[in-house]
């Protein structure tokens, strides 16, 4: 038994290690990121309860296009920590770009429920979508 305990011990070290070169540290944006893709994914669950139009295939998809975002702001990381050799720059500017895709989509899906949206959210959302393009688009400037 303490032999298996020792290799589940290996393994969990050996995932968090690749966690942790593929994404680096745990940001509060990451954190944001990850909530808001989890408040995303549960409100358009929601909607499709209440406009009964639940699919399994939908669900699947959009389990996938969040794991591609996460896999977006892995690359990020490498590329500003392994190749440019910088803070880490591109991966906030791409995970503020999501932040913001995933805030806009649960503000649609509230708003789909009749929910009423405070207009400053929606400001803050497309504001920190502009800064995340904005921030990329500088970046690929100064090449």
């Amino acid at each position: 038994m303490e032999k298996l305990s020792s290799i589940f011990g290996a393994i969990v070290a050996a995932i968090g290690g690749v966690i942790g070169w593929i994404w680096g540290d745990f940001t509060p944006l990451l954190a944001a990121l990850i909530v808001c893709m989890a408040l995303d994914y549960i409100s358009g669950v929601a909607c499709a309860v209440v406009r009964k139009d639940v699919s399994s295939e939908i669900g699947f998809k959009g389990i996938v296009k969040k794991i591609l975002i996460l896999m977006l702001v892995g690359v990020a990381h490498v590329l500003d920590a392994y190749v440019l050799n910088s803070t880490p720059v591109l991966q906030s500017a791409v995970t503020m770009f999501f932040i913001a895709n995933e805030g806009i989509s649960l503000v649609e899906n509230a708003a789909g429920l009749g929910i009423p949206i405070p207009k400053k959210m929606l400001e803050v959302l497309k504001q920190l979508k502009l800064k995340g393009d904005s921030t990329e688009k500088s970046e690929s400037e100064e090449e």
